[in-house]
Order: structure tokens, then C-alpha cells, then sequence
């Protein structure tokens, strides 16, 4: 082309020269028109920068990746877009690209409303003589917090298998402890009502005491690992906190945790399912005692009940002295698989599952304000059916005159006694049959019983049999018979007390619990 423009100027033609000047300028616009257009619609970024490190171009998609227009990328270098740090690692590549290199570096450059994880690939061009750089940047963002929440979450698989398994080793435990337990409760019991008047009637209450807290515990364990639909009842959030501090107390003890209770009297009830009561609370003690864990000084957790500030509520609050939520997680506090806890400390789940069975329960789980380490408050609704009601323990009833008769059977004879003595303390005369089958023979003698309490889970004649057998051979018994069972967790045992309909008295009793049952089948 320079020959041709030569012999034009040779020629002195300037018709002809500004003929080919102007089609070397619009050609030049329909490169330059189709370069725009090229970084205008890539799917990447891309940008043009000189030899000091000013931006001459930038795409619109390096303008969203940095979450900036791209007009205000032109003409800046990256110092005056970026942070100090981003923006020196940022110059360290344009060096390395402008002695040759080809660079690729995932950076990580802040935005307004997010970090962008960025793959910058550098590299250099030349033109004229004159070395500059230009280069690609792919927005990683989305890929990186994608594998960051599939992380959070294999984490939180791994825990909650670990706990599932923790869980159910705990529930077979107490499974175990259940007939042993029920034999300690029950003798010290009877132990206490006969030294009553000796200088033995102090220890024996002693005994009484942990003997029932014993079975207050393993009850709670097996609860929260029975498998069973929720079910409403008329429930006393004091309860609740209390049997919830009982389960925590060893731990919060051993950590050097102290506990207040101010637990307002006379509070109305609040309908409820009691298995996941108690979880929201426990959930609440276990949270405030790991935010404790390690801290220095006074270590305090203060469980409080009262009515609400609204008309017809209920609250509770787990108050710690920990080092508290800080205003940046007040916000995400609740949501799943978010946790402030060091990496293998907490799941990140039992906030978020807590407040949904809160919400579920008609309630809400918030973050009160605190001047001084975390205050969680459960709000409740009351029970509008039981605002004059109130759960209190039951007593065991004076025995009865003219003692009825009861038949209990059990495959392990010292059970059998022990559930013996707590229905004579009710005014039952007892006989004790070993085995389905024995008691079959005993009911096929004819002998009239008030009551027939089986165990379900028995050798031979199972209590399930035993049931179908009185039902079909003794039909007048069908009505005054109720069972025993330490199978909590067996779905076998939940179908058949399903489909029969009948009370049962979980393992391990307690005077309370058989006085309840007895109302149940209608003959306290």
C-alpha cells in the first residue's frame, strides 16, 4: 500500500489519495468496530492495558467479575481499583507479562457486595515496537462458593454421622441400663418407705433421690433417640428446662460452668412435643457451654423462664458469659450450616434445626440484645386448653381398701417383683408369672384379675401373643390389660401398641409413672 500511495503522491493525484485515505479509514473503523464488538459480547473478561499498568480496555464481563462499570476501569490502573495487596500482585503479573511471561493467577479482588475469586491469565503484545500487556480474567466466584457450601456440607455429614452413631451407641446403653435400673429404683424405694422411721431413712432417700435421677436421664436419652411422630400435649417449659439442665449438668460441672435458675412459678403450659422441646433447650445449654469453653474468668449460664411481653406467650432464655455473637454473624446466626465455632467444634445445624421446630411449634428462636456474652430466647404460645391446668408430680394413692388383684408377667422374675411392689404401694395384691406361656396356663385356670401388666419383649410367648391369646380366650380381660416395655427405640414394639391401642409403662418406672399408667387404664 505505501508503493501505491508513493506513486499516487508521484503521480501528485490528491483525488485519488483522499480516495484511498479514506477507505484505509473505513477500514480501519470496521476493524476498530469489530474489535469493540468482540470484547463487548466475549463471554470472558479481557482487558488491553500499556506499559505502565494503565487499563485501555476492559470488557463488560471484567466489569461485572469486578463488580464495577467497565467506563470506570478504563484510564486507572489497578492501585486505584484494588485493595494494596490485591493490587501489588496484580502489578507483579504485569511485570512478569512484560518481560515475556505468560502468567495465570486466581486472585481474589473485593467487591462491593462480595469477594471475587478471579483467574487472571497475563500476557504480553507488541505492536509498533512497543510492549504492552492484555489478558483474560474468568469469575471463579460461584465455582468457588459452590465447593466451599459442598465442603460445609460433607463436614456436616460427617458430623451428623458421627453423632447418629454416638446417639445410637448412647440409646443402646441406656436401652441396657433400663432393666438393671428399674430393679435400684424400685428397691430404694421401698427401701426408703420401710426405714422412714430408722436412722437408715436419710441414706435410703439419698439412694431414692439419685436412683430417680438416674432414670430421669436414661429417659431423656432414649426420647431423644426414639424415632416417633411428633405428638402435641400440655407440656411445663420448667419441666422441660429442668430435665435439659439434669442431662447437661456433668458436663457444665466439669467445665467449670456455674448455673441459675430462675424459673418463674405457676407458668401456663404450652402445647407441645416434649422430645422436641427438650432438643431446642438442650440444643441451647450445649451451644452456650462450647461458646464458653476456654474462656478466662467467670464462667456462668443463667436459664430463665417467664411470660412474655406479648399476650398469651411464654419464654425462655439461655444467657452465657461467653464472648457473645459478633455483629457481623447476628445476622447469619440461624442459618444452616453457618457456625462461629473453630473447624470441627460445631456443625453449624443445631441453631438452624432448633429455630425450625420453634417456628413449627407456632414459637420463634431469636438473638436477644446482651451487653455481655449471647442471650437466646424461646418464645412460646400457651396452651389456650389448659390455662387453668398444671403438671404437677403425681403421689402414689393410699392403698385402697379390699386389695385388687394383679397379674404380672415378665421374663426375669426380679423385674416383675420390682413393678410388684410399686402396684402394692397402689393396693394391688400381686402374683408374679415368669414367661407368656406360664401366664397363659395360670389365665386358662380361670382366676378374675382387676389388672394383667406383660412385658413385650419375652422369650417364647412374647407379650404381642400373649395380648392376641386374652383377647381370644379370655375376652373380659382385654380391656384390664396394659404392658411393660424397655424397647423404646424397636419399631416392632411401637407397631403393636399402635394397632392394640393398649397403656404402656416405660423401663425404668418410677412410683409416678405407674400411678399415671394406672389412670390410664382407668383402675388408680
Amino acid at each position: 500500500m505505501a508503493t501505491t500511495i508513493a506513486s499516487l503522491v508521484a503521480r501528485d493525484d490528491p483525488a485519488a489519495l483522499r480516495a484511498e485515505r479514506d477507505a484505509l479509514a473505513e477500514q480501519l473503523a470496521r476493524s476498530e468496530a469489530l474489535l469493540a464488538a468482540f470484547i463487548a459480547h466475549a463471554p470472558v473478561g479481557m482487558h488491553l492495558k500499556d506499559a505502565n499498568g494503565c487499563y485501555r480496555r476492559a470488557s463488560p464481563e471484567l466489569g461485572a467479575a469486578l463488580g464495577r462499570p467497565a467506563a470506570e476501569i478504563v484510564g486507572h490502573t489497578a492501585a486505584d481499583l484494588f485493595a494494596p495487596e490485591t493490587a501489588a500482585r496484580i502489578a507483579a503479573m504485569d511485570a512478569r507479562a512484560l518481560a515475556g511471561q505468560v502468567v495465570r493467577e486466581e486472585i481474589v479482588a473485593p467487591a462491593p457486595d462480595r469477594d471475587a475469586s478471579l483467574l487472571s491469565i497475563t500476557f504480553p503484545v507488541e505492536a509498533d515496537g512497543t510492549v504492552a500487556t492484555a489478558g483474560f480474567t474468568l469469575d471463579l466466584t460461584a465455582r468457588r462458593q459452590a465447593e466451599a457450601a459442598l465442603e460445609r456440607s460433607r463436614d456436616a455429614l460427617y458430623q451428623a454421622e458421627k453423632l447418629s452413631a454416638l446417639g445410637s451407641l448412647l440409646a443402646g446403653v441406656s436401652h441396657e441400663l433400663n432393666n438393671p435400673l428399674s430393679i435400684v429404683v424400685a428397691q430404694a424405694v421401698m427401701m426408703e418407705r420401710q426405714a422412714a422411721a430408722s436412722e437408715l431413712g436419710d441414706r435410703a432417700r439419698k439412694i431414692r433421690k439419685a436412683a430417680d435421677r438416674c432414670a430421669r436421664i436414661v429417659q431423656t436419652f432414649l426420647a431423644m433417640a426414639r424415632q416417633k411422630t411428633p405428638e402435641r400435649c400440655a407440656i411445663d417449659l420448667n419441666q422441660a428446662a429442668q430435665s435439659a439442665l439434669e442431662l447437661a449438668e456433668y458436663g457444665l460441672r466439669a467445665d467449670g460452668i456455674g448455673v441459675t435458675r430462675l424459673l418463674a412459678p405457676n407458668l401456663p403450659l404450652i402445647a407441645a412435643d416434649s422430645d422436641q422441646l427438650h432438643q431446642i433447650v438442650t440444643n441451647l445449654i450445649v451451644n452456650a457451654q462450647q461458646a464458653m469453653a476456654g474462656q478466662p474468668g467467670l464462667r456462668w449460664l443463667t436459664v430463665a423462664t417467664a411470660r412474655g411481653p406479648e399476650p398469651r406467650t411464654v419464654i425462655l432464655e439461655v444467657a452465657d458469659t461467653g464472648p457473645g455473637v459478633p455483629p457481623e454473624a447476628r445476622r447469619r446466626i440461624f442459618e444452616p450450616f453457618y457456625t462461629t465455632k473453630p473447624q470441627g467444634e460445631g456443625t453449624g445445624v443445631g441453631l438452624s434445626f432448633s429455630q425450625g421446630l420453634a417456628e413449627a411449634h407456632g414459637g420463634r428462636l431469636t438473638l436477644a440484645p446482651s451487653d455481655t456474652g449471647a442471650v437466646f430466647r424461646l418464645t412460646m404460645p400457651i396452651d389456650e386448653r389448659h390455662l387453668l391446668a398444671r403438671v404437677e408430680p403425681v403421689a402414689a394413692g393410699p392403698a385402697l381398701a379390699g386389695p385388687r388383684r394383679a397379674l404380672v408377667v415378665d421374663d426375669e422374675e426380679e423385674i416383675a417383683a420390682s413393678l410388684a411392689d410399686f402396684l402394692s404401694i397402689e393396693g394391688y395384691a400381686c402374683e408374679i408369672v415368669i414367661g407368656g406361656a406360664a401366664a397363659q396356663a395360670r389365665l386358662a385356670a380361670g382366676p378374675d384379675y382387676d389388672l394383667v401388666i406383660s412385658d413385650i419383649r419375652m422369650p417364647g410367648v412374647d407379650g404381642p401373643a400373649l395380648h392376641d391369646w386374652i383377647v381370644a380366650h379370655r375376652p373380659e380381660l382385654s380391656s384390664r390389660i396394659g404392658f411393660v416395655t424397655g424397647d423404646t427405640l424397636g419399631s416392632g414394639a411401637a407397631r403393636f401398641l399402635a394397632g392394640a391401642g393398649r397403656p404402656v409403662l416405660e423401663k425404668p418406672f418410677m412410683p409416678d409413672s405407674v400411678h399415671r399408667f394406672l389412670a390410664e387404664l382407668g383402675t388408680a
